[in-house]
C-alpha cells in the first residue's frame, strides 16, 4: 500500500504571500500558537519532510485556499521493497 506525505506547491505559496503581503514573520504570528519565522520558513521548504497537519490546515485557511492545493499529497517512494527484490537475484546467472 503506497504511503503518502505533504509537500508544498511553492510556487502558489509564494505567490499568495507576495500578493497578499505578508511575510513569513506576519504568517507566523497569525497561527495559533504563534511560530517563529525558522519554523514557518521549514513548514513552507518542499524539502523538509515533516509538516504537522494543524499548521498546515491554518495556513491554508489564512489564504482561503484549499490544503490539498496548497500543500498536496505526494506518493513515498519505499526503497525497501526494492532492495530486497534485487538481493533476490544476486545468486541467479
Amino acid at each position: 500500500m503506497p504511503k503518502y506525505t505533504r509537500t508544498v506547491n511553492k510556487n502558489l505559496l509564494s505567490s499568495l504571500i507576495k500578493f497578499n503581503g505578508y511575510s513569513l514573520t506576519a504568517i507566523g504570528k497569525m497561527l495559533d500558537p504563534p511560530l517563529t519565522v525558522s519554523v514557518v520558513s521549514r513548514i513552507c521548504n518542499p524539502g523538509h519532510p515533516h509538516k504537522p497537519e494543524k499548521r498546515i490546515l491554518e495556513i491554508a485557511k489564512i489564504f482561503h485556499v484549499p490544503d490539498a492545493i496548497l500543500f498536496p499529497y505526494v506518493e513515498v517512494q519505499d526503497s525497501g521493497s526494492e532492495s530486497q527484490e534485487k538481493s533476490k537475484h544476486i545468486g541467479d546467472r
